[in-house]
């Protein structure tokens, strides 16, 4: 069961859109997710019995969205501490994101500062945007 939520995280993770409560739906685009996102929290749709670990494992998850629809998720800064990796695409509705052509996420909420990640109907991760040293100028 870990493994299998570890992956998971991994794709916020490794990724993203739909709406949710008020917010609107808003349409994913590459450039919108390019850069660095931080786990803030994670809420659990569903009880897990490995959910308190999860939370704690992942306080440092950090996940990068790259040109070319390519992510890293990594434990900290550090490239050494790689959690997973690979390609995404969006889908056509503009909400959807496909880890390794595989996973969904649905994106909740998207905007300059914060990123919400609905994965497999199991979790729900929120993100906050990671200032580049050249943005914090």
């Amino acid at each position: 069961m870990k493994h299998y939520h570890r992956h998971k995280l991994a794709l916020a993770f490794s990724m993203a859109i739909c709406c949710s409560g008020n917010a609107k739906a808003q349409l994913v685009t590459e450039e919108k997710l390019i850069g660095c996102w931080k786990v803030t929290h994670i809420e659990f749709l569903h009880p897990m019995r490995d959910s308190t670990d999860l939370q704690k494992e992942t306080k440092n998850y950090q996940t990068c969205f790259e040109k070319g629809m390519k992510f890293v998720t990594t434990n900290g800064a550090s490239k050494d501490s790689l959690v997973g990796s690979g390609s995404y695409h969006i889908g056509e509705n503009g909400k959807s994101i496909y880890e390794n052509g595989d996973t969904r996420a649905e994106v909740t909420a998207l905007d300059e500062t914060h990123l919400a990640l609905r994965v497999m109907d199991d979790l729900v991760l929120y993100y906050e945007r990671i200032k580049s040293p050249a943005s914090s100028n």
